[in-house]
């Protein structure tokens, strides 16, 4: 572990401080006991007091030989202040890499490390991640967390320094300038418990103004949360139709095409979501009849003849998991082209009044690409993907010589 002190900006923070809640409300008194205790040996603590974000206050205990000092503000008190609900976050900072860890709106009690290894600290991370219950994870862009903010510390900070840090034991030479032992000690005790008292009183009026500032955001939204992933995107394949139907009416539709027009040449076919377009070009020095249907585009002399054939979605079907359809693609021998798809973008929208949504869950699902170029119809090769669920047809084409046509597949994550 790191030394106890990091810098952010200008301002200097104690990490690395041991954390507890305290229901009783005597949060000052119940920190100094445990600083007391046999093995503790704290010699700082600060009170997190209770708030409109924080329900049970929670106390910090730091040590001398970490570098802490008295007055000096802790900085997962700060953050935590500013981002309420459960998180965990890892931060470079120039001491080492900093894990903060939160759980419904308190500082875990490990929760406040720093690291000299970047690799210990993202193994921290991870760990806690694995065990669930995170609204949102922050970490550095290049560890490729899924689902992680790599917004640096200082904007999220947002230069707050809270939580500082008070002395157990008041120092001996305090009561070597009072008159006397007893009563020095006791009028010191006396205004520490009522300095303590009145930074209490002053942190809750300032926690106050700041909820007030913060008023245009309802407390609902600040805590809004994404619904579960299977909510959050939508099921794109449960709307397409069965393969098996998109490239029966595509075949239907091809076979009823006439083979050739007296004045006009074929040019490009292309059949999609039940609608087959054919592209025809005037043959220069011959008369040409618009055909039925035609849409003449007078510049080029281009003729858009198109029929259409009604299909219905497939509804609700299981997805097999992708290492399955990569290990179908390789058993079979897929002469096709494979591409994995970015995932699709969320279909619920946090509401306009949430100005910083946390970032949306991975979807449960990812996709790829299919593509084929050659001389072998789609509906001849069927059996290569019969028994692929969560796969449908986006386009077939021929122009004359050769078959092109794309689909996607829709497949579990993990697996």
């Amino acid at each position: 572990m790191a030394s106890g002190v990091v810098k952010v900006g200008q301002r200097t923070y104690a990490v690395g401080l041991f954390w507890q809640p305290s229901p009783s409300g005597r949060v000052a008194q119940a920190a100094r006991e445990a600083a007391l205790q046999p093995g503790q040996k704290a010699d700082f603590y600060c009170v997190r007091a209770a708030s409109k974000s924080v329900a049970v206050p929670q106390y910090g205990l730091g040590q001398d030989n970490q570098g802490h000092k008295v007055g000096m503000p802790t900085l997962a008190a700060s953050l935590a202040n500013v981002q309420p609900g459960s998180w965990a976050g890892a931060f470079r900072l120039r001491e080492g890499t900093w894990v903060i860890v939160v759980r419904d709106d308190l500082v875990a009690p490990d929760g406040d490390t720093l690291f000299e290894s970047d690799e210990a600290a993202r193994e921290r991370l991870l760990q806690e991640i694995s065990l669930g219950g995170v609204q949102r994870i922050y970490s550095p862009d290049g560890w490729a967390i899924p689902g992680s903010d790599p917004t640096p510390l200082p904007l999220l900070l947002q230069d707050r320094a809270d939580c500082r840090l008070q002395p157990v034991h008041l120092p001996v030479r305090l009561m070597l300038y009072a008159g006397g032992a007893v009563a020095a000690v006791a009028l010191l005790v006396f205004f520490g418990l009522q300095y303590q008292s009145e930074q209490e009183r002053m942190e809750l009026e300032r926690i106050a103004q700041q909820r007030a500032k913060e008023g245009a955001i309802s407390g609902m939204m600040q805590e809004w949360k994404w619904p579960p992933p299977e909510e959050t995107y939508a099921k794109i394949w449960e709307k397409k139709p069965w393969i098996r139907d998109s490239l029966e009416s595509c075949q239907k539709m091809f076979a009823q095409l006439a083979a050739s027009q007296f004045g006009w040449k074929r040019r490009e076919t292309v059949c999609q979501e039940g609608s087959l377009t054919v592209h025809w070009t005037r043959d220069q020095g011959h008369i040409a009849v618009p055909m039925d249907r035609a849409i003449i585009n007078e510049p080029v002399i281009l003729a858009l003849e198109s029929a259409h054939d009604k299909l219905v979605p497939r509804g609700t079907e299981a997805l097999l998991d992708e290492k399955a359809v990569t290990h179908l693609a390789l058993a079979s021998a897929w002469p096709f082209m494979l591409q994995r798809l970015p995932d699709d973008p969320p279909a619920v929208k946090p509401p306009p009044e949430v100005k910083k949504p946390p970032p949306p869950p991975p979807p449960p699902w990812r996709k790829r690409g299919v593509k084929y170029n050659g001389k072998v119809p789609p509906w001849e090769m069927q059996d290569y993907f019969k028994d692929v669920p969560g796969m449908f047809i986006n386009k077939i084409t021929w122009d004359g010589a050769n078959w092109f046509w794309e689909a996607i597949i829709y497949e579990k994550r993990g697996g």
